[in-house]
């Protein structure tokens, strides 16, 4: 449970932190590669959500600023940056110090930018042509107008070439101002590339053709890749040539006759984008890990994403003294630290996409995690993960029974029973599921739409419960008192009758994660972009986002030592900085001494109270230990001002006996000795 400290000296509840109340978890790099630029210095920009630079030559990388949290694509051309957004299209003249809009959010589908030799930019749209700007981005001409652009190329001389989703290839002589098609109707073509003695090759449909006469013939030029809608070309300035898709990256040094794949180091990931650095060295932007190093023309790889803290977080855990976490392309992580440093356990997905995952304690301590339609399994707390079974759908949530059968819900394929540890299933006839979950008695239960099912035999047999009050729901958690908690499109419905009749509890958009510790419920609400805590079980809520601005978060776990944690898409992880707590002021007394009093009850199951005085304003830290020294619970750690407070803790958590509560301030030390005795 999270602290509850009543401060004699308000007669009003009100909320005050210091800073923000979230803060990013550092260490746990990686992002999908999106796009890369180089200034005339040669410092390289990154862009992914938000945009870094690096100094190194990519070994290292920092965040600047950024003019939208949505930026996935940048570009220089004489130390004028162009990003494209969500928003529009922003400029910078100060790398990036300052920015201004250029192209409002209606043009906000830009994916590309290109320069010719006089500085005049092209920008392409997924839905309305090419616009170009010959006077920094101030004004704009639109050409092809309604086209799907998807690639583009401006050569030696200024010949623009660019690629229309099923519309072929057209080159422009006169900047733009008038085109002509060079064939492939009704063909997509991807990515365009020309090498020193104006060979050009583009990708069509996932094949390479090459031309050596300014596209009046085409002949085929994949031999040794694999056909891939999609595939991505680059040239290095030495006219080596480069290829990626969803089956690796390849290269060819003759020009495109014959492809050697490169992708060993790299695993099984799509790689979005090149950019040749110093020394002919290259740097790509791929999933998961996002950026990669060769110095070797991809002979051998590094990983370079230091400071790249772009994750993608599908799953969040926390169990004993690690957290652990999946992300969406590069498989399971965990940390020993509280997110201080992460390592990557056995299981890595290689680049494949992870789109629907979920991590689930056992009655035994065993954790089990699913990845698509995969099933791990873990009894050292996440380290080490051992491969069970792939029962052929996705899986969306796990459960257990009293007697450890492990329940799979099944993306559109209802749900799957399993007796023995998950190395084989048997499917149930109780329709599709979008939610399972057990209560603290084992009962379980399943939702599909508005029906509610619910087993109390261990799911042998299933009863159909009244409808439920709304078509959308989410999730499912239950109180010490198996009270549930439904999270559903339009808040949180309640229900003390085992879900006979439902009230509504929070009355907001979509909470589609819910998490119970006490009386304090933790919520995540509006499509992730809100977050809502009660500390009274749902009679009075509040929100705190401050820290976690315009991030979309999808994750919510929360650590034996009572810290929160949140995962999100392309942000990373975030830890909430500090306790939750309610302040009342009730007298203008202010004490004379230090003093930590002992707790009340004493021994206690599993909540007692401590008592504290402060004459003059100091930073409090009260923490708790085993016997053994080991902190195990972080009570307060903040500055209080003068007055008399009351502070409780929650050891469900935690086993029976004998515990250390220490009280830390500059001026004052005192140790208690606690009984927990269940």
């Amino acid at each position: 449970m999270k602290p509850f400290i009543l401060f004699a000296l308000l007669l009003i509840n009100t909320i005050s932190f210091s800073q923000n109340f979230w803060s990013k978890v550092e260490g746990l790099y990686g992002a999908t590669g999106s796009s890369f630029a180089k200034d005339s210095s040669g410092i390289i920009y990154f862009a992914n959500a938000d945009l870094f630079k690096s100094s190194n030559s990519g070994i290292s990388w920092a965040k600047i600023n950024s003019p939208t949290p949505s930026t996935y694509t940048v570009s220089c051309n004489r130390n004028i940056f162009f990003v494209s957004a969500n928003e529009g299209v922003f400029r910078s003249s100060n790398f990036g110090i300052s920015w201004d809009s250029c192209l409002s959010s209606s043009y906000s589908s830009i994916n590309q930018f290109a320069y010719n030799s006089l500085g005049h930019i092209f920008a392409c749209s997924n839905s309305s042509g090419i616009y170009r700007s010959t006077d920094v981005g101030n004004s704009w001409i639109h050409f092809l107008d309604g086209k799907d652009i998807r690639s583009i190329f401006v050569d030696s001389v200024d010949n623009i070439y660019c690629g229309v989703l099923l519309g072929g290839l057209y080159k422009s002589t006169n900047n733009g101002n008038t085109w002509k098609k060079l064939g492939f109707n009704n063909t997509s073509i991807y990515s365009i590339v020309i090498n020193s003695v104006n060979t050009i090759f583009v990708c069509a449909e996932g094949t390479i053709y090459k031309s050596t006469n300014d596209g009046s013939s085409w002949i085929l030029a994949n031999n040794g890749i694999y056909a891939a809608q999609g595939t991505n070309l680059f040239i290095k300035q030495n006219d080596v040539l480069f290829a990626s898709n969803v089956f690796g990256v390849y290269k060819s040094t003759n020009n495109g006759i014959n492809w050697l794949s490169i992708s060993n180091e790299l695993g099984e990931q799509s790689i979005y984008e090149f950019i040749e650095i110093s020394n002919g060295s290259i740097l790509v932007g791929g999933d998961g890990k996002g950026i990669y190093k060769t110095t070797n023309d991809g002979l051998n790889w590094t990983i370079n994403n230091i400071g790249v803290d772009n994750t993608h977080i599908q799953s969040l855990y926390s169990f004993n003294n690690n957290l652990i976490a999946v992300m969406y392309h590069s498989g399971i992580y965990y940390s020993s630290n509280n997110g201080l440093s992460w390592n990557q356990t056995n299981v890595n997905t290689g680049g494949h996409y992870t789109e629907y995952s979920c991590i689930a304690k056992d009655n035994f301590g065993k954790l089990y995690c699913s990845i698509e339609s995969s099933l791990y399994s873990s009894i050292d707390s996440g380290k080490i993960w051992t491969f069970i079974s792939a029962p052929s759908v996705a899986i969306l949530n796990i459960a257990f029974s009293t007697d450890n059968n492990i329940f799979v819900g099944h993306v559109g394929g209802g749900i799957r029973r399993s007796t023995n540890g998950g190395y084989n299933w048997i499917g149930l006839n109780i329709g599709h599921t979008s939610v399972l979950a057990t209560n603290n008695n084992g009962d379980m239960y399943s939702i599909y739409f508005r029906t509610l099912y619910r087993s109390t035999n261990n799911g042998i047999n299933w009863n159909t419960l009244p409808q439920l009050p709304s078509n959308d729901n989410y999730c499912m958690a239950f109180d010490g008192n198996n009270n549930i908690y439904l999270g559903t499109l339009t808040g949180i419905q309640f229900s003390s009758n085992n879900g006979q009749t439902w009230i509504q509890k929070l009355n907001l958009i979509n909470p589609f994660k819910i998490v119970i510790n006490g009386n304090n419920i933790y919520t995540i609400q509006d499509w992730g972009q809100k977050f809502y805590y009660s500390t009274n079980l749902g009679s009075n809520w509040n929100q705190i986002n401050t820290g976690l601005e315009n991030v979309y978060t999808v994750a919510l776990t929360r650590s034996m030592g009572g810290e929160l944690f949140c995962g999100t898409v392309h942000r990373g992880i975030f830890r909430a900085n500090e306790s939750i707590i309610p302040v009342s002021q009730i007298s203008n007394n202010v004490p004379k001494d230090f003093r930590f009093f002992n707790n009340y009850p004493n021994p206690f199951n599993p909540v007692t109270n401590f008592r504290f005085e402060i004459p003059l304003e100091s930073f409090i830290t009260i923490k708790i230990f085993d016997m053994t020294g080991k902190e195990i619970y972080l009570l307060t750690d903040q500055y209080y001002k003068p007055g008399y407070y009351e502070i409780s803790w929650d050891g469900s958590d935690f086993a029976s006996g004998i515990y250390l509560v220490k009280f830390f301030t500059d001026n004052y030390f005192d140790t208690k000795k606690i009984v927990l005795l269940k």
